[in-house]
């Protein structure tokens, strides 16, 4: 999964997708006597040259390529893409006919926009609607059956936002259309829906249901649900990934949930935590620990045993002490401390050598210490609300980008 980190195999296939439906579109486009130039056909051509935009400006970030620094860079590319679009919808609507092509021609041109057509719903549905974050489940929203129904809604349009402009090929190929043909586009359609959208109603909703096949409960979803306490038979969920228990009332968690070993993802948001639950810390494969709207004060120095973490949020509690077992988290790519009354900088911060996005965000903060310059590998900062200047961060960290949103 692309995660906008310098990846020069994604960065070529995302580039070539787009240059290759180029080609597949001037081999298979002719307008169709089905309006093309109305204002369906428009939209469907600007929805699609919204999605060339996206996988031009990703595979280039693939490459290294910063737009937040680059404004020019980034004007020049969509306007390139303009053009290119303009060109596509000219062949829409300036040909009399279906181009007549050998039949191997005919062939490379369906293959151009299949490989265009895998790429650009796996970097448009996959990378935008999913990224792998079990917060996008919308079973995680199963608390609310109205939010859920919104959330359901809202993500089918998504799909068919990203999912269209795919098919401008064969919607405007100029080729006979037959009532077989279009059941079997609508199928077909229907079919992918389903299954993009199938990945997101995935896991369980009640400690009880997944209990009944123990090993076979890899997410459990009990968000939301005012819960006090969580019931000692977690720990029988040996093969429990993902756990989501934000927004209830838990002040601590059972010391079963130490036998969670293969558990990667934990969300303790919005709980009533003065501490880290001890059971956290023998989680040997813990990637993603989520703790914001809590009431820590300090972090024990156990922290440092978490050695698989790659994301920690802290934000919205008042933590005074950060221990330097914090410094051995060698794997830590994020860290969010935003509002958190931090009117120091935390000094363990500075040996986070692995961390690629730092938020600060609103934290009485005066100055950036030196020792940030060693922070080699820090892509993204967030200091909005803050006292340390841009100029500052830019002297220690010359191609680090600025969050701002």
């Amino acid at each position: 999964m692309y995660r906008q980190e310098t990846n020069y195999l994604i960065g070529t296939a995302l580039l070539a997708a787009v240059a290759l439906e180029f080609a597949g579109l001037v081999i298979k486009l002719g307008p169709s006597g089905k309006d093309s130039d109305g204002a369906g056909g428009f939209l469907l051509w600007m929805f699609h040259m919204l999605v060339t935009t996206i996988l031009l400006i990703a595979g280039l970030t693939a490459f290294g390529l910063d737009f937040e620094n680059n404004t020019a860079v980034m004007g020049a590319v969509i306007f390139g893409n303009v053009i290119k679009e303009l060109a596509v919808l000219f062949i829409m609507i300036g040909r009399e006919g279906p181009p007549r092509r050998p039949g191997w021609v005919r062939a490379l041109g369906d293959l151009f926009i299949l490989f265009f057509y895998c790429v650009g719903y796996t970097a448009g549905w996959q990378t935008v609607a999913w990224a792998g974050n079990p917060n996008m489940n919308l079973l995680a929203a199963s608390y609310s059956l109205p939010l859920m129904i919104t959330y359901t809604v809202c993500s089918l349009l998504i799909f068919f936002m990203l999912y269209a402009p795919l098919r401008l090929a064969y919607v405007y190929s100029g080729e006979n259309v037959t009532r077989r043909d279009r059941a079997v586009s609508a199928f077909s359609l229907i079919l992918t829906a389903v299954l993009a959208l199938s990945p997101l109603f995935d896991g369980h909703t009640s400690l009880e249901g997944a209990l009944k096949n123990p090993g076979g409960a890899d997410k459990l979803f009990l968000n939301g649900r005012k819960l006090e306490s969580l019931s000692p038979a977690i720990g029988r969920l040996s093969d429990l990934r993902v756990l989501h228990l934000g927004f209830n009332r838990l002040t601590d968690l059972p010391p079963e949930t130490a036998r969670l070993r293969h558990l990667e993802w934990l969300d303790l948001s919005g709980n009533a935590l003065e501490k880290v639950p001890e059971a956290l810390f023998s989680l040997k494969n813990l990637a993603y620990l989520d703790l914001h709207y809590n009431r820590l004060r300090t972090l024990p120095p156990e922290i440092g045993r978490m050695r698989s973490l790659r994301s920690l949020n802290l934000r919205f509690n008042r933590i005074r002490d950060f221990p330097p077992e914090l410094g051995e988290l060698a794997h830590l790519e994020e860290l969010n401390l935003a509002y958190c009354s931090l009117k120091t900088f935390p000094a363990p911060v500075l040996r986070l050598t692995g961390l690629r996005r730092l938020i600060l965000r609103n934290n009485p903060l005066k100055e950036a210490p030196p020792g940030l310059a060693e922070l080699k590998q820090l892509k993204e900062i967030d200091i909005r609300g803050t006292g340390i200047s841009r100029d500052r961060i830019k002297a220690l960290l010359p191609r680090v980008r600025f969050l701002t949103n």
